[in-house]
């Protein structure tokens, strides 16, 4: 694949145990992810912040990097 594809900090959210999914947040911390675009194969690190109430139960990091189309990663959190 020799497109570009891009990234932001705003691809990311939070499902909390008790099923809010909660946007980022814009904190400052560390080295931001910022915004930008990727080749195939290329790398890039930042910090995301997701801030969450305290709930026991499990915790999902979602990233879905295009409102428009059904593509999505979920992880879980413990």
């Amino acid at each position: 694949d020799s497109k570009t594809h891009p990234y932001n900090s705003f691809d990311f959210k939070v499902q909390t145990a008790g099923g809010q999914v909660l946007d980022t947040s814009f904190h400052s911390a560390g080295s931001p992810l910022n915004s930008g675009d990727l080749v195939a194969g290329g790398k890039t690190t930042g910090t995301v912040v997701l801030e969450v109430p305290v709930e026991s139960g499990n915790q999902y990091v979602i990233w879905k990097p295009n409102a428009f189309k059904s593509d999505r990663a979920v992880v879980q959190v413990q």
